[in-house]
């Protein structure tokens, strides 16, 4: 029977959860910036809206907008959908459920 080297299985271990930690350091930043960025067309909107509402007065109504909540909730629901499913996409092929490595 070949002797076992823990030391190289014990780097091998901590080099795996360091390749882990770094994904899901990145996942999180990828879903911060993709938030930033939903969150900040919202306010440009919002912004876009409150000026048009200002310069145009009374003629400006609910009816003449041109981004209307649907719009926003859209956006904001396809982006949590697209960054959802990258992040189950990424995760399921970096984890995978069954315990695969010690199969030999």
């Amino acid at each position: 029977m070949p002797e076992i080297d823990l030391s190289e299985r014990s780097d091998i271990s901590f080099n795996e959860a360091q390749l882990k930690d770094k994904v899901a350091t990145q996942i999180l930043s990828i879903f911060r910036w993709t938030n930033g960025v939903v969150g900040g067309l919202v306010l440009v909107m919002f912004a876009f809206d409150a000026a048009m509402q200002v310069f145009a007065g009374t003629r400006y109504g609910s009816a003449d907008r041109l981004i209307t909540g649907n719009v926003v909730m859209a956006l904001i629901g396809a982006t949590v959908v697209q960054v959802g499913a990258a992040v189950i996409a990424i995760v399921a092929s970096l984890f995978p459920r069954g315990d695969t490595a010690n199969e030999e």
